[in-house]
């Protein structure tokens, strides 16, 4: 059956028998959402510290209408931190801003539940590669969701620009490679000695080491972003809510979040960039994490 008819039908057995009892690929359909929730695309459960939670290698699918051209680009949402993959439809703004804007513009959203190799450390070894699972799992049943797999998008918030690390580790990979990034808050380089090399100055960065590296035993694992990234990068975009700093900076001012990771992404890059831009923006807030993600994507279509 075609994929649209697929999808179409179970529209149809969500209005003819109740939201409770209609499924796709072991979700269940929910009208205040218009969504299946708790697709499971793996195995996995785990406990989140941030949260107090158990959780599960699982996702929320947010269909746009189906289209009888073809299937729908997808977008691939990870969560921040003392987050999880539930987007609710009455409280805060990601239902609108995110899921309403996407599938108003013909994307689908699916929202994941995946493990981080920072957050989530206890776990040996460091879990890396939940995003590109998921990402393979959605590949693999494009037929049932309606979806192009042609265009496929991430997009992430703090934590969840895990999604930054994978799209760039995983571009040689076609059941990874996605056309765009959209990450607010990025910093999806983990190496304590790379962020102290690049962002402190150095009378700091002996002691900045020692500390993260007694944090965390696994820190050899957890992955640079900055060095994946290659020249056939797929286009970036990413937002921060503070100001760069464009100079090194003492161990006390070092965040998290630090905005100049997006500038040494994206400078390492524009001079040998085949493929697609990287553009870095300050001075964001959170009121404003997503403005133009839709125009940016769109920008990345395959026709």
């Amino acid at each position: 059956m075609h994929s649209m008819h697929k999808l179409w039908a179970a529209w149809l057995a969500a209005a003819a028998v109740g939201a409770a009892h209609a499924q796709l690929l072991g979700g269940t359909w929910h009208e205040d959402c218009q969504c299946y929730r708790n697709m499971r695309w793996g195995a996995e459960s785990w406990y989140e510290p941030d949260i107090a939670k158990v959780l599960y290698q699982d996702l929320d699918f947010f269909p746009a209408a189906p289209d009888p051209q073809g299937g729908r680009p997808l977008i691939i949402y990870a969560h921040a931190a003392r987050a999880t993959k539930y987007i609710s439809v009455s409280r805060g703004n990601l239902y609108p801003v995110l899921v309403q804007q996407a599938r108003a513009n013909g994307f689908s959203v699916a929202s994941i539940e995946y493990r981080h190799p920072v957050k989530d450390d206890y776990i040996v070894p460091a879990p890396h590669d939940d995003i590109a699972e998921a990402t393979r799992w959605l590949r693999a049943h494009a037929s049932e969701l309606d979806l192009d797999t042609r265009n496929v998008f991430y997009l992430g918030h703090s934590r969840g620009t895990l999604a930054l690390w994978t799209a760039l580790h995983y571009q040689a990979d076609p059941q990874v490679r996605v056309n765009a990034v959209y990450g607010y808050n990025a910093q999806a380089s983990y190496q304590g000695t790379e962020m102290a090399d690049r962002f402190l100055i150095p009378e700091d960065r002996e002691a900045f080491v020692a500390s993260y590296q007694a944090r965390h035993p696994q820190y050899a694992l957890f992955g640079s972003a900055l060095a994946d990234a290659s020249p056939d990068m797929p286009a970036v975009l990413l937002r921060y809510e503070k100001p760069f700093f464009r100079t090194l900076v003492p161990a006390e001012l070092f965040t998290e979040h630090h905005p100049d990771f997006g500038l040494a992404l994206c400078g390492q890059l524009l001079p040998r960039s085949r493929r697609a831009p990287c553009t870095a923006l300050d001075n964001t807030s959170i009121e404003h994490a997503y403005d133009g993600f839709v125009e940016f994507f769109q920008q990345y279509l395959q026709p």
